[in-house]
């Protein structure tokens, strides 16, 4: 059962998430639109590592 969001709680949530899926600081995390909307754009300092679904596959480039 998940909690009721409240004042971009889920925001906080979403950067602390991602920051440690990309191994990055939280603070790396610019929620640059949308803090209090659904629609959010997110930019990211440097991120130590990619998940695989963003890894570019080399082979359809060939």
């Amino acid at each position: 059962m998940t909690a009721e969001l409240r004042r971009s709680r889920a925001t906080g949530h979403m950067v602390r998430l991602l920051a440690e899926e990309l191994g990055v600081a939280p603070s790396a995390i610019d929620v640059a639109f949308g803090r209090l909307n659904v629609h959010k754009q997110r930019q990211i300092k440097a991120p130590a590592h990619l998940p695989s679904v963003f890894q570019v596959q080399t082979t359809l480039l060939d």
